[in-house]
């Protein structure tokens, strides 16, 4: 799962099921049972993306355009 953000825009991802990597804008965690991530910024960011993923997952990329 690829997800395109514009430059800027906060987000937050969890992840619950299982992943073999995640990388947000650079920074990559592999194989990880449960996750959660925020971009800088998201915890106080009035509009952002809030990404859940539920069940096991390959490859979760996150990155601006």
């Amino acid at each position: 799962m690829s997800l395109l953000r514009p430059c800027g825009v906060a987000a937050g991802l969890e992840v619950h099921g299982g992943v073999s990597e995640v990388s947000v804008d650079g920074e990559v965690v592999k194989g990880a049972g449960q996750l959660s991530m925020q971009t800088p910024g998201a915890g106080s960011a009035a509009d952002r993306y809030e990404i859940e993923v539920a069940g096991g997952v390959s490859e979760v990329s996150i990155s601006t355009y």
